[in-house]
């Protein structure tokens, strides 16, 4: 299942992305932030994900990027690069 990825108004890489398991709840999430690593709002990303890079676990990695993380990414390499490509 796909989660919803709103761009943050006035934000640069920064989106909003919609949980898939809590009706109406949303989460931040900054595609650049950590030296691109990403961090998002949600327990998962702070519980687990944040402590893997901190132990140097590779970025951009199933352990190291949530579900939000990764559906923003793939919102902006999908649909912002290739508006980019464009100009």
């Amino acid at each position: 299942m796909s989660s919803e990825v709103i761009e943050s108004e006035g934000e640069s890489f920064v989106y909003q992305v919609a949980s898939t398991t809590r009706a109406g709840r949303r989460y931040r999430v900054d595609i650049t932030a950590n030296n691109g690593a990403m961090w998002c709002a949600c327990t998962d990303w702070s519980t687990r994900r944040q402590p893997a890079l901190d132990r140097g676990e590779p970025r951009l990695t199933r352990k190291t990027t949530c579900k939000h993380a990764r559906a923003a990414l793939r919102h902006f390499c999908l649909q912002i690069l290739p508006k980019l490509d464009k100009r």
